[in-house]
């Protein structure tokens, strides 16, 4: 099922006309277009139309899914643990792993997430750092290694913005930009436009960092994912506070509030949760 028949499928279960759905929300041309997939509605609008026409999640899942391995180390389950950043439970997944059945790949991805939880479960941020710059120059750079290579790249990126190092995190990022033509996974992709975002943030580069916000949700979004959507809208909320766009933060906000509460992320729903109650204070000052 895609958009547009999910959408109209729900109205009329409603018994919804077009121009009662676009009520306050958007045109009925908008709702017309949609139904007749000549128009991909953005995440916020499509959300706010799955609220109003009282869809379940099972309904729309199928719209965003997200590619399966047939790996020993299910790189799948790993990328969902870590978006929902329970990091017990990626430890505990690693711990249950055979290692004896791991390939060589295999066993540097294992180095690889280890080296996240240092940080992520200990606090060793420099460690953290270190293991992963010694993984990556020790990496058999081949076309089988090349994804595990952007990601450490990606990764140390992150702990660089943690430390506050914006010019290793700058370094890292135009680094990936030159291996950009050479990735497919969509997660992946995501995941760098939510990182330049961030630093643009950082150096107060407000409109840049939206730009490279709007990039990572449409990459997902096209890519039929929402990895990390959630993230990114709320990444965007932070930003619009700080250009003093509080009502359009907000709605951003309450997006990425239905995401975390549909994935069951507590810890981003509390973030959530405390940034609509400063935009809420705001708007009403």
């Amino acid at each position: 099922m895609n958009y547009g028949n999910l959408i109209h499928t729900y109205r009329k279960k409603n018994n919804m006309s077009q121009k009662e759905l676009a009520q306050n929300i958007c045109t009925q041309s908008v709702i017309s277009k949609i139904e007749k997939n000549q128009l991909t509605p953005s995440i916020d609008l499509f959300f706010t139309l799955v609220k109003r026409l009282h869809i379940p999640a099972d309904e729309f899942s199928e719209i965003f899914y997200i590619r399966t391995t047939p790996d020993t180390l299910n790189k799948h389950k790993i990328l969902s643990i870590l978006e929902t950043r329970n990091y017990i439970e990626l430890k505990k997944y690693l711990e249950s792993i055979d290692k004896t059945m791991l390939s060589k790949l295999e066993e540097q991805y294992m180095t690889y997430y280890q080296s996240i939880l240092l940080y992520h479960l200990h606090n060793h941020l420099s460690d953290a750092i270190s293991s992963l710059i010694h993984l990556k120059e020790t990496l058999d750079k081949t076309e089988e290694t090349f994804e595990l290579y952007a990601n450490i790249t990606h990764s140390l990126a992150s702990f660089y913005m943690e430390s506050n190092d914006l010019s290793q995190v700058l370094t890292c990022l135009e680094e990936i930009y030159t291996l950009l033509p050479y990735l497919t996974e969509t997660e992946f992709i995501t995941k760098y436009y939510y990182s330049y975002a961030r630093c643009l943030h950082s150096l107060n580069k407000n409109q840049e960092a939206i730009e490279k916000a709007n990039l990572g949700i449409k990459n997902s979004v096209d890519n039929h994912s929402l990895y990390i959507v959630a993230d990114l809208l709320l990444l965007k909320s932070y930003i619009l506070k700080d250009m003093t766009l509080f009502s359009l933060a907000l709605d951003h906000c309450n997006t990425a509030e239905l995401l975390y509460t549909l994935s069951n992320n507590i810890v981003c729903i509390d973030y959530t949760k405390a940034l609509k109650h400063t935009l809420q204070e705001l708007i009403n000052q």
